[in-house]
């Protein structure tokens, strides 16, 4: 099954079946092939039910699903719609656990820019918001966003894609 094939019968159902998501999480051509293709043409509720579920199953313990990588994945497809409202759901995946909290890319949260995701956490003057938005300010200052266009770039996918 390709990509396309994929989120055919997400569009179908709303839902992607674990089978699925295993599928395109376990394989390194159909993850870059997922890129290539959300990146031409982005799909914001795939991406978003794909987060979710990628969260949920790292809740339960099911880390196969639920690594790192696979959260980081989920969270760059997100990403590539340029939503700034999406940048808490990737503090909530960052947020699971001290792994991942860790280990998730803060260049993951700032994928609208980085000063328009800080003023519109602060925007929303939540205790979660306020959080993001002053750990998004501290990496900021202490240069983890230095390289944020090539983090992006097309040319040069990050290593865990």
């Amino acid at each position: 099954m390709n990509i396309k094939e994929i989120e055919d019968k997400f569009s179908t159902t709303s839902d992607i079946k674990d089978e699925l998501i295993a599928q395109l999480l376990n394989n390194e051509s159909l993850r870059k092939e997922g890129i290539e293709y959300f990146i031409a043409t982005p799909n914001r509720e795939f991406a978003k039910t794909l987060l979710n579920k990628v969260i949920s199953k790292r809740k339960i313990d099911d880390f196969e699903i639920g690594s790192g990588d696979n959260i980081m994945y989920a969270c760059y497809l997100l990403g590539l719609n340029k939503k700034i409202e999406d940048s808490l759901l990737i503090w909530k995946a960052k947020n699971i656990d001290f792994d991942t909290y860790c280990g998730i890319d803060v260049q993951l949260k700032v994928f609208a820019g980085i000063d328009k995701t800080i003023n519109y956490l602060y925007s929303l003057n939540t205790e979660e918001s306020l959080k993001a938005a002053s750990y998004l300010e501290e990496c900021n200052e202490t240069g983890d966003f230095d390289d944020i266009e090539n983090y992006y770039s097309k040319e040069q996918l990050p290593w865990w894609i």
